[in-house]
């Protein structure tokens, strides 16, 4: 009998501290979706889109890379505010009304071209409303000093 209420306790237990961990790791995710203007602030970030409301590639047409990367770029200002090296990710969600396939979108990233097919997959379950099977793509990565600022071109094309 009191081995059974020692064993009793310890999975209550360890029930406890693995709903602790749990609900700890859920806290520390944050997403983030454009509203009004195009400005979002986080502890560390201040993110800044200029160039238009969105991406968008409106009355498109096929174009060689050499002329794509001389199109308009869109500028995203990453502000670190915090005194820490730190990581970002550019994620471009296409709309869900786009008709236009990934493997037919090119995107250069500060320079670096690529197929927007051919880009990281990652879900984005926030976004429903806004992307394909709520799929986003990373289109670029780095790192941003503490305390500094960066801005980061992003080119599109068919």
């Amino acid at each position: 009998m009191k081995n059974n209420k020692k064993i009793i306790i310890g999975i209550l237990v360890t029930s406890l501290l693995i709903s602790v961990a749990t609900f700890s790791y859920a806290l520390w995710q944050k997403y983030f979706t454009q509203t009004g203007e195009n400005t979002t602030t986080t502890d560390c970030f201040n993110v800044t889109l200029t160039g238009g409301t969105d991406v968008t590639m409106n009355n498109a047409f096929p174009q060689e890379d050499k002329e794509g990367l001389k199109n308009t770029p869109y500028k995203i200002t990453v502000q670190n505010t915090c005194k820490t090296l730190t990581a970002y990710n550019v994620i471009l969600n296409k709309n869900k009304n786009s008709n236009l396939a990934d493997k037919n979108i090119k995107v250069a990233t500060d320079g670096e071209t690529i197929l927007l097919s051919e880009a990281e997959e990652v879900t984005t379950t926030n976004l429903s409303n806004y992307t394909q099977n709520n799929k986003s793509r990373i289109v670029g990565k780095g790192y941003i000093a503490g305390n500094t600022e960066k801005t980061i071109e992003v080119v599109t094309w068919i």
